[in-house]
């Protein structure tokens, strides 16, 4: 699991940021931060996800997600698990 809690914003609910992170989790080790916007999942642009898609992606015990990240304006790229 990764520990992380995303709202789904903006047209047809396509703009995901994060909402919170879980203490201790794989996101937090990460550094993601609410607020960060996921852009991409797997070398895929986040809006050709459904919240829940990406819900389940996420919760995959054990398995590493890619995340395209923007903060500041700046993007990169972060693994979770």
């Amino acid at each position: 699991m990764s520990g992380i809690a995303f709202d789904a914003e903006g047209t047809n609910c396509r703009v995901f940021k994060i909402a919170g992170i879980a203490e201790k989790s794989p996101a937090a080790e990460a550094g993601i931060s609410p607020g960060d916007e996921i852009v991409g999942i797997d070398r895929q642009p986040a809006s050709q996800f459904t919240s829940g898609q990406i819900e389940k992606l996420l919760k995959r015990n054990g398995v590493e997600c890619s995340l395209n990240l923007r903060r500041d304006g700046k993007t990169r790229v972060v693994k979770s698990n």
